[in-house]
């Protein structure tokens, strides 16, 4: 009697695990037979083609954003340069022409008004004369690396350079060599700054992001809705067809 009551004691902490056990078998048979649906596998189709067109979309739209953009500034100081070389021609040409640069620039400056971003500097015997707008940058003003390189232009030229700055990247320029009496006395130079266009193409990436992810979990739970829909005529036939053929297996012959 008291070896039964013994092997009944040692065998009830074994009763918790093995619920346990069958517990766990049991959620991962949910699991499988979840995955194991046409409609969840559709469903993870959806999602991962969505994910991929959402993930090269972003870069996508990034590069054609900011080509965009490089068009549109390249077009403004071309629109800049052809202003000022309209007005540099006529002035040489004038009854009224004194050789007088620095009068010609601040007539020139005080009429201009350019774009955002945008900015015309004057170089006058080498040092910059005036610029508008007044607020020029460290990054292009006196003593920097831009500013020399500008000074040693001798030809029209057009051109891009990087800034090592936080408040901008890059430039895009156009130059012109001042020349009177085939002689070099400056530079006039129409610049504009990419960091404008590069926080406006940031902001667009944000807001877009936001859209597709919507999109992305609204589109999920359509797909789950319809895809239920689509496929409950044939789990139905499915069913059917199943117990069908269990009834004729379990009937005597």
């Amino acid at each position: 009697m008291l070896e039964n009551s013994d092997r009944i004691s040692a065998t009830l902490p074994e009763q918790p695990i093995d619920r346990a056990e069958n517990q766990s078998i049991q959620t991962q048979n949910r699991w499988k037979r979840l995955f194991q649906q046409t409609r969840t596998q559709i469903l993870l189709i959806y999602a991962l083609v969505m994910a991929g067109i959402m993930v090269l979309s972003v870069p996508l739209f990034m590069m054609l954003f900011l080509h965009d953009v490089d068009r549109r500034v390249r077009e403004d100081l071309q629109e800049e340069m052809e202003h000022f070389q309209e007005a540099y021609g006529e002035w040489q040409a004038s009854s009224e022409f004194d050789n007088d640069l620095e009068k010609f620039a601040d007539e020139l400056l005080d009429n201009a008004k350019p774009e955002d971003d945008n900015y015309l500097i004057f170089y006058i015997d080498d040092e910059a004369y005036e610029t508008e707008p007044d607020n020029l940058p460290p990054e292009l003003g006196k003593g920097s690396a831009t500013e020399a390189h500008w000074l040693s232009l001798n030809e029209l030229s057009e051109g891009r350079r990087e800034i090592g700055d936080s408040q901008f990247n890059e430039i895009l320029y156009l130059a012109q060599p001042l020349i009177i009496d085939r002689e070099q006395r400056g530079v006039f130079v129409a610049v504009h700054t990419t960091a404008g266009e590069r926080q406006e193409a940031l902001d667009s990436i944000e807001i877009l992001a936001k859209i597709m992810t919507g999109v992305f979990v609204f589109g999920l739970g359509l797909a789950w809705l319809t895809t239920g829909k689509l496929l409950a005529p044939v789990q139905e036939l499915a069913t059917t067809a199943r117990s069908i053929s269990e009834t004729d297996l379990s009937s005597p012959n």
